[in-house]
């Protein structure tokens, strides 16, 4: 008898806090407009996915006439924010919910890039100084290329690598920096050939801008959409 109580004086507890800490959780409904970086025009009919920092999803889509969304989360929070959708650049955004009372409104505008040929959805610096290694960031860069063509199906890219890091007025030998930039081609290349299928889709390019871009600091690897192919 004694131990029956026992369960249930603890499971009245257990419920009490749980009610308490229920009537604590602060909401925020977000707000705002998803639109074309470069037009600025509205995109419309597009699948917004709000991941939190356990993981948790939570969607909506814009409207497919103004573009304008809105969704309730949590109040002080830090969300993952994705467009889902195959005519647009998979990337994340951040956001941070905020918010005092119980109950409260955010404005919180979205972007997101329409695919286009001529596009550039990569660049950086990929390489340590004057080698052909492939930097920590530069493998985790060519692992995010890897993720947005899984995704953006449609598209064809070249992967552009020069050796502008290297080059300057001082240091003009041609023969040296082909080789650079032919080792780091390869270097990007033994990568890509993991891919699979997506490979077929991804044509590397010897860039010989350097001489444009004399004792300018510049990116040594650009990745350019070459072809978007028509979604149905």
């Amino acid at each position: 008898m004694k131990k029956s109580i026992y369960i249930v004086i603890l499971f009245l507890a257990f419920f009490t806090l749980a009610s308490l800490n229920a009537q604590d959780i602060k909401q925020v409904l977000i707000k705002g407009t998803v639109s074309d970086i470069q037009s600025k025009k509205p995109l419309l009919a597009v699948e917004i996915e709000f991941v939190d920092a356990q993981g948790n999803k939570t969607r909506t889509k814009s409207n497919e006439i103004t573009g304008r969304f809105e969704q309730l989360l949590k109040a002080n929070e830090k969300y993952t924010v994705v467009l889902l959708d195959d005519k647009i650049l998979r990337e994340n955004q951040e956001i941070e919910t905020k918010g005092l009372e119980k109950y409260s409104e955010q404005n919180i505008d979205l972007t997101g890039k329409t695919l286009s040929i001529g596009m550039t959805i990569k660049s950086g610096n990929l390489f340590e100084p004057s080698t052909t290694s492939l930097s920590d960031e530069g493998i985790k860069m060519i692992e995010e290329l890897k993720g947005i063509m899984r995704f953006n199906r449609s598209i064809s890219v070249e992967i552009q690598v020069n050796a502008r890091d290297t080059y300057s007025n001082e240091n003009k030998d041609d023969d040296r920096l082909n080789k650079l930039v032919i080792g780091r081609v390869s270097a990007v290349e033994i990568l890509v050939m993991k891919w699979g299928g997506l490979k077929a889709k991804v044509k590397m390019k010897h860039s010989r801008e350097i001489e444009k871009k004399v004792n300018e600091k510049g990116d040594d690897v650009r990745v350019i959409i070459t072809s978007v192919e028509a979604i149905k």
